[in-house]
C-alpha cells in the first residue's frame, strides 16, 4: 500500500484503525502495527495457580519467574507474563541506573489472587495494539474455565500436579 507524503494524520488514523486486524505499516512513520487477539489459555491458568501457591508462602514479596518455573518444576512458565494484560500480575519496577528492568521478578494482584482461587471471572480475550490492550471480550472466563480438560483444579490448588 503506497501513501501520499501529504496525508493528512486524521486520514492516517482511519487508514491504521481500518487494517489493524491484518496488519500494516502506518503511513506516517512507517512503523508496523497490528492488532493481535491474546486469550488465557490453559497452560497460564496452570502456571497462575502455581505462582499463587508460591505467592502464600511468601506474600507481598516479588517471586522470580525462573526459580518458580524452570528451577523447581523444571517447566516453561508459557506465557504467563501475558497476565500483565489483564492486570493479575505486576513486573517488578526497575531499581538500576541503566534502566533495564529488573528481569523476571512478579508479584500477583489481588484480581490475579482472586481469579487463581476461583472468585472471579475475568474476560476470556484481548485485542493489543503495540503492547497496549486495545479492548477485552465481552465472554468472560474462570480459572476452572481455562484451566479446561487438561489439568485438575483441586490437584493444582493442592499441589498434587
Amino acid at each position: 500500500m503506497k501513501f501520499s507524503d501529504n496525508i493528512s494524520l486524521q486520514a492516517a488514523k482511519k487508514i491504521v484503525n481500518d487494517n489493524l486486524s491484518h496488519g500494516m505499516h502506518c503511513p506516517c512513520c512507517q512503523q508496523y502495527i497490528k492488532q493481535y487477539k491474546r486469550a488465557i489459555t490453559s497452560s497460564m491458568a496452570r502456571c497462575l495457580i502455581i505462582f499463587y501457591r508460591e505467592q502464600r508462602l511468601r506474600p507481598n514479596e516479588w517471586l522470580q519467574l525462573t526459580k518458580i518455573f524452570i528451577k523447581k518444576r523444571r517447566m516453561q512458565p508459557n506465557d504467563f507474563t501475558k497476565f500483565k494484560m489483564w492486570k493479575m500480575i505486576i513486573q517488578k519496577p526497575s531499581e538500576k541506573d541503566d534502566g533495564n528492568p529488573d528481569s523476571g521478578f512478579y508479584m500477583l494482584t489481588e484480581k490475579g489472587e482472586q481469579f487463581a482461587k476461583g472468585e472471579i471471572e475475568v474476560p476470556r480475550h484481548c485485542w493489543v495494539v503495540r503492547d497496549e490492550v486495545d479492548s477485552f471480550s465481552t465472554e468472560m472466563t474462570t480459572i476452572k474455565k481455562a484451566l479446561r480438560n487438561k489439568f485438575d483444579y483441586g490437584r493444582l490448588m493442592n499441589n498434587e500436579q
